[in-house]
């Protein structure tokens, strides 16, 4: 592959993810390797459009691989919130590195495809389409080529364990799994009381020395279902008896969403979005800043009366849980009626089938 023997293009925009889906559903797909190219730093997995066709290739017999850089392992910039991803994900892949990423013609390689008739690289022109993200293969500023795939470099596979086990400090790793099903008004009770079974000094130290403030980051924190289960930590979360101050860190919003009708659709606006966070939790302080300025790390932060700083990685947020049925938000309303809406509103959460839902806890 030093020279492109194919191009694609959809409607002047080739989408890889939506081409592999295609191959998929047709039958053409034996093998994908996946390459997470570029710097940790610049990664954004959670919004990488195909970690969504992942668990289908899985079941539908497909082996798929991710492979990163060696380098990466040891890369001061690989946070645990990006290793929670790759945990994640390892439910539905292989993990592995390689000394070195391949590249094809100066091009960085996406992927390489095994079909019936053998392996196919794809590679992006724009190395910004290389980067794991929302604007991974898109082939938006330069269509993406295709070709017969030339010798890859050796990978060696590597358990989501060893990521965790790489962290630095006292991190502990909890999987929350189902454990946290059920009504959403308990939903907040359940998830300290699992923190309490893994973890019961620290809850301990909450109930001592009480906590005098909470920052919640989160730079996805984008519909209502969300709120409603943050509110329900909040409130339910020892060591509070006397009100702690409280701030909300989230990013922008890429642009502006339709009104949806149901709990777990993204707000119109930040406006709205700000307003309903308000009334909530009217103490909070709201702070809606770009994505660039906000870490990676869906965290929520708690600093105790005698000073120690207990750290919450949550892997996806409070995103990892779905609401049972389609419960309704009316987004038209004043921001007070859509919080007594919500705080009222009557349904189940349960977390997606087979995932951990892990979360990393940090004390010092």
């Amino acid at each position: 592959m030093s020279a492109p023997s194919k191009r694609y293009r959809s409607d002047a925009v080739f989408l890889f993810s939506n081409w592999l889906d295609r191959q998929l559903r047709v039958g053409r797909l034996l093998s994908v390797t996946l390459y997470l190219q570029a710097a940790p730093l610049e990664w954004e997995l959670p919004r990488w459009p195909v970690a969504r066709l992942l668990a289908r290739l899985k079941d539908e017999g497909v082996a798929v691989q991710l492979v990163l850089a060696s380098a990466a392992l040891t890369d001061k910039a690989l946070e645990m919130a990006q290793k929670l991803d790759l945990h994640r994900l390892s439910a539905h892949v292989d993990l592995a590195h390689t000394p070195e990423l391949p590249e094809v013609g100066g091009c960085p390689v996406l992927a390489v495809v095994t079909g019936p008739d053998g392996s196919t690289a794809i590679a992006a022109p724009d190395r910004a389409e290389a980067v794991p993200g929302p604007g991974w293969g898109l082939g938006a500023n330069s269509v993406l080529v295709q070709g017969a795939a030339p010798p890859m470099p050796a990978s060696q596979t590597i358990t989501s364990e060893r990521f965790i086990a790489l962290s630095s400090g006292n991190a502990r790793l909890i999987r929350l799994r189902r454990q946290l099903d059920g009504p959403v008004a308990t939903f907040g009770r359940a998830f300290w009381k699992a923190i309490a079974a893994e973890a019961p000094l620290t809850i301990a130290a909450l109930q001592a020395h009480g906590v005098q403030h909470v920052e919640y980051t989160d730079r996805y924190l984008l519909n209502p279902l969300s709120l409603r289960l943050l509110v329900e930590v909040m409130v339910a979360m020892p060591g509070t008896k006397a009100t702690p101050t409280r701030t909300i860190l989230t990013a922008r919003q890429d642009r502006a969403e339709p009104t949806g009708w149901a709990i777990f659709h993204s707000f119109p606006d930040d406006s709205m979005r700000r307003a309903l966070v308000e009334a909530l939790l009217p103490t909070a302080t709201v702070e809606i800043r770009s994505k660039a300025a906000l870490p990676h790390a869906r965290s929520m932060a708690l600093v105790l009366g005698d000073g120690q700083r207990i750290t919450l990685l949550l892997d996806q947020g409070f995103g990892a849980w779905r609401a049972e049925g389609q419960p309704r938000h009316d987004f038209s309303s004043d921001p007070g009626a859509q919080a007594r809406a919500l705080k009222a509103r009557v349904f189940s959460v349960s977390v997606d089938v087979g995932q951990d839902a892990p979360l990393v806890l940090e004390q010092g």
